[in-house]
């Protein structure tokens, strides 16, 4: 009888030191996947701040130049400089966002499991639940949302605006003629409908609490 508890008790001791390394290794994972995450958020407020400076700067040139094929040019990079930044910022987001899926799906239940714990590490689902408040309201302030206004107001419109500007000086002044004038306002057009469409696709990307929970 001793010797069958003897040996039973290594073989237990061989368990929990196996599932103490695998906690180990979900665990770091995991915080190395949270400083990225993190990582890529701070760039995105650094891609905000550009834009907007970048927009200021040119904005106040365009008002001091006299000469109108310069300020069409100013518009002109503008515009490309702001959907460049644009499409820079929707690739970190859809990267964070299948970062916090893969926690989500793989990290976290893997580490509940062997914890034998369903209370752990559930932030990656708390942070995406609506708020209870009014439905506009809510939609609003959930994060999708948030980062659907960011990509608007901070990319998109001042790519459109500038864009739009430009050509407005194009035909008052008659600018069609370079043909490279053309060929960076026909790729600055096609920058923005990739913008456009990432964006979409980053929102739909974004899951939503109803789904997760099927």
């Amino acid at each position: 009888m001793n010797g069958k508890a003897n040996k039973s008790e290594p073989v237990s001791k061989t368990a929990e030191s196996h599932q103490d390394i695998a906690v180990q290794s979900w665990l770091a994972e995991y915080q190395a996947l949270k400083n990225e995450m993190l990582s890529l958020a701070r760039g995105g407020d650094t891609l905000i701040g550009i834009n907007i400076l970048a927009l200021g700067i040119i904005l106040s040139v365009w008002k001091l130049v006299n000469f109108p094929s310069e300020t069409y040019l100013l518009m002109l990079a503008m515009s490309f400089v702001s959907s460049c930044l644009g499409l820079i910022w929707v690739a970190g987001q859809r990267h964070i966002i299948k970062v916090s899926n893969y926690i989500n799906n793989r990290v976290a239940p893997s580490i509940r499991d062997i914890s034998n714990n369903t209370e752990l590490l559930k932030w990656e689902e708390e942070a995406r639940r609506p708020f209870k408040f009014p439905n506009l309201l809510a939609d609003l302030l959930t994060t999708a949302r948030r980062g659907i206004l960011t990509v608007t107001f901070m990319f998109f419109l001042p790519s459109i605006f500038t864009l739009g500007l430009a050509l407005y000086r194009m035909d008052i002044y008659n600018l069609w003629d370079p043909w490279y004038f053309k060929v960076l306002f026909i790729v600055t057009g096609i920058l923005i409908l990739i913008l456009s469409v990432g964006g979409v696709k980053w929102f739909r990307e974004w899951p939503l609490e109803e789904e997760r929970n099927v």
